[in-house]
């Protein structure tokens, strides 16, 4: 089967960006033809400030320049991941010109929210959800904290919603979670059109013996992340080491921080390890803690954690209660809360049978759902029904 991956690139690559990378490699290792067409937010510099306005909601440069390597190629489905800005949704018609079906990712929540996170202020934030012009988002500046782009993107937003872009040109969309997918049904998105599949964990690290006797904080130590609530919930529990790997913006103020309150002995700031840093120590730890407090979409961290028997304590909001399962494949607390934190991690950290058995779930729960062929599976299942419903038209 053949392919085309439509992408907008960030200008410092992150999540999104990798997971496409991934994906390339998963069909290419299964035999697919995979051709690219790329963009990059890095050329905006160069750019004028009204067109590149004007291209974020139709670029004719990219709806072009598509249709030209779509005949060229004549891929059977189009894989469109970010589109925001410069590719902007042209490309649906582009490819709904030439004959080609349309397979949505959904990263983020940019269909529904102007910064793309649900989050204002640092508090999870829908007042934009559902609603057809996202006026509070302009209000508030959602936008990079500016009222004049958040107008660009809303106009982006409502132009394709009077045209029935999303409904009439994508063949189907996919998102992470379960609760994704209720989120883009009350943002008006189709119900029948929506389909759940994880992001791609590309390798199965194997499982880790777990007797290091600490836990483990993975990601970028921002405050939507919990960093703030994981320390404050550190300072009473002096028996229990923290490594936290990653680092921010705010990393000099965490070691103030830390120094602080006389916490060397028992938290480790590691700053950025490897990937295979990463997992050795996912390996070793008997406990990894997930305190955000914002709407995550699928933090691959988590799978990875799984895949290594390490079971997870996580915040209580969003998808994080679904991957998350209580009792499984590890707990829950209560988010922005240090004391429920500090309550949930000393509860488990003494009964020694409860993580024995959260660790085996943690395991199975990959086996089930995460192993990178079912991940393939599941794309294909999500491919083949797109075919299968264009043929049923055109018969």
């Amino acid at each position: 089967m053949k392919f085309v991956i439509v992408h907008n690139e960030y200008i410092k690559p992150g999540g999104e960006d990798s997971v496409v990378r991934e994906e390339q490699k998963m069909l290419q290792r299964h035999g697919h033809e995979v051709t690219t067409f790329v963009d990059s937010n890095r050329r905006i510099g160069a750019m004028n400030r009204i067109k590149l306005a004007m291209r974020t909601i139709w670029s004719a440069e990219s709806y072009r320049t598509l249709r030209a390597l779509l005949r060229a190629h004549r891929p059977d489905v189009a894989l469109v991941e970010n589109t925001f800005p410069l590719l902007s949704p042209s490309v649906y018609y582009a490819c709904r010109a030439e004959g080609v079906p349309v397979i949505q990712r959904l990263h983020n929540y940019r269909f529904l929210c102007l910064n793309a996170r649900l989050l204002r202020n640092e508090e999870v934030c829908e007042l934009c959800v559902g609603r057809f012009v996202p006026l509070p988002g302009i209000r508030y500046g959602c936008y990079h904290d500016s009222r004049a782009q958040s107008v660009v993107v809303a106009s982006m937003l409502t132009f394709h919603r009077v045209k029935r872009t999303y409904q009439r040109l994508v063949d189907a969309y996919i998102v992470l979670t379960e609760f994704a997918r209720r989120k883009f049904i009350e943002g008006g998105l189709p119900a029948e059109r929506i389909h759940v599949k994880p992001n791609i964990l590309s390798e199965d690290p194997g499982v880790g013996a777990g007797d290091g006797s600490f836990a483990l904080f993975v990601g970028r130590t921002v405050v939507i992340k919990g960093i703030w609530t994981l320390l404050e919930a550190w300072k009473e529990l002096p028996d229990i080491e923290l490594r936290i790997v990653g680092d921010s913006a705010i990393t000099d103020e965490l070691k103030a921080f830390v120094s602080e309150h006389a916490l060397e002995d028992r938290v480790r700031l590691l700053g950025w390890k490897s990937h295979a840093e990463v997992l050795a120590l996912m390996k070793e730890a008997r406990l990894m803690i997930f305190p955000s407090f914002w709407y995550e979409g699928f933090p691959v961290t988590i799978a990875e954690a799984f895949a290594c028997g390490l079971p997870v304590a996580a915040s209580d909001i969003g998808a994080l209660s679904e991957v998350v399962e209580e009792g499984v494949n590890g707990i829950h607390f209560t988010a922005k809360d240090p004391a429920s934190l500090r309550q949930a991690v000393e509860q488990l950290w003494r009964d020694e049978d409860r993580l024995h058995s959260l660790r085996q779930g943690a395991r199975s729960t990959f086996e089930a759902r995460y192993r990178p062929e079912m991940n393939y599976r599941y794309l294909m299942d999500i491919v083949q029904s797109v075919l299968d419903a264009r043929s049923n038209v055109t018969r």
